[in-house]
């Protein structure tokens, strides 16, 4: 079943697995992605065949989130998965913000 938040849609199944693996909610995860210092870039390399981006972020938990997401028909962003971001991706995001 798909949960709509704001502008954000994803597969509730999916965000429970991801809560109970990594203790990160797509509503978390979403708001990384509007963080005013958020870098972003397109996920060819591991999904060829559909267009995924991924999204470095700042979450209200002050946890840096690596979120990969699909843009959908009209306004809506689907929220695939997200992690905590780990070594390189926070090096990366912290050269940007200076």
């Amino acid at each position: 079943m798909d949960i709509r938040w704001g502008n954000f849609i994803w597969n509730s199944e999916k965000e429970k697995l991801v809560i109970n693996a990594r203790g990160i909610t797509f509503k978390e995860a979403a708001m990384a992605t509007t963080d005013p210092h958020a870098i972003r870039g397109s996920d060819e390399l591991h999904y060829p065949d559909e267009e995924r981006q991924w999204t470095l972020g700042v979450s209200p938990k002050n946890r840096l989130l690596l979120v990969i997401s699909t843009e959908q028909e009209g306004p809506l962003t689907r929220i695939i998965t997200a992690w905590e971001a780990g070594k390189e991706d926070k090096e990366l995001y912290e050269k940007t913000i200076r």
